[in-house]
């Protein structure tokens, strides 16, 4: 409930301010999605038997609740990340920058969006609130927001800079991550296939999705494909989009750098079967906890 009512402020606030300032508004964008962008995960997900509809928001939310597998409710899980990364990234803009049909947020299902809520860490919040404190005449509007020029200028540093801040974050989980196995190597643990593609000279590059951990790492496997994300590896047996799999997660040193490494369990040869070795559930020595 707090979530909705912070989405109804935030949709409140800009009509306001834009009522008072139709030019100068901070706004928060989110374009609709290119049809071409959600191609593969459509194909993916028929390789289970589901649909997936990008058309609207809500055909896109109803085809995503839908879309399970009631023996693997990792194929959802699965399903929803692709599909967000399917997406284009929302960004803040100025509102006399571009016209009304380019406002809608699609992600929100909204005509009119932006951030305001949390003026505390986020510097689009503290702009709107400014301009909504003039808009109803509790104190003047800033110089340095009384131009579409400059508040653009503003919108263009705040994107930029939460770009920034996201490839930080990943860079953060790497470095971390590999700090943990490095000390914590783990065998047998639980994982999924994400992606499945040709890598040429007779291997097939593997991506999978490690279950406990939430991390995804590419494997390169002796095989070839058998069509559209599915493959043959050599020494016997397939390996296909949304496969449960079992991995061991480790840390390889190369000429001094190190990198995460994970292979299907006991492969060799380019083998992709073996048996858990890690303990009860196939989780390792079960003292790790989940990261995110």
């Amino acid at each position: 409930m707090v979530e909705e009512m912070m989405l109804f402020a935030n949709v409140a606030v800009a009509k306001r301010v834009l009522r008072s300032y139709p030019t100068l508004t901070v706004l928060r964008r989110h374009p609709s999605p290119e049809k071409e962008a959600f191609e593969e995960l459509i194909d993916k997900a028929k390789t289970r038997g589901l649909k997936i509809d990008p058309t609207t928001n809500k055909t896109l939310a109803d085809s995503l609740d839908a879309a399970t597998d009631p023996s693997d409710p990792m194929v959802n899980r699965i399903l929803r990340i692709l599909s967000t990364r399917s997406m284009r990234p929302a960004q803040y803009f100025c509102s006399g920058t571009m016209g009304t049909r380019e406002w809608r947020h699609f992600g929100l299902a909204a005509p009119v969006y932006s951030h305001f809520t949390s003026p505390i860490r986020r510097y689009p919040d503290l702009l709107l609130h400014r301009a909504l404190a003039a808009s109803i005449e509790y104190s003047g509007l800033p110089g340095t927001l009384a131009s579409t020029e400059a508040v653009s200028g503003f919108c263009e540093n705040s994107n930029r800079r939460h770009r920034a801040a996201q490839m930080a974050g990943r860079g953060s989980v790497g470095l971390f991550s590999l700090a943990y196995f490095e000390t914590n190597p783990k065998l047998g643990l639980d994982a999924h296939v994400t992606d499945v593609r040709d890598g040429g000279e007779g291997e097939v590059r593997v991506k999978v999705m490690v279950d406990e951990f939430g991390i995804e790492h590419g494997i390169k496997v002796k095989g070839t494909m058998r069509g559209p994300h599915e493959a043959e590896a050599v020494g016997g047996g397939v390996v296909k989009v949304f496969d449960k799999v079992v991995v061991d997660v480790g840390v390889e040193n190369k000429e001094g750098i190190r990198r995460l490494k994970v292979e299907m369990a006991g492969a060799e040869g380019g083998k992709t079967g073996g048996k858990r070795k890690g303990g009860k559930g196939g989780k390792g020595d079960g003292t790790s906890k989940k990261m995110k």
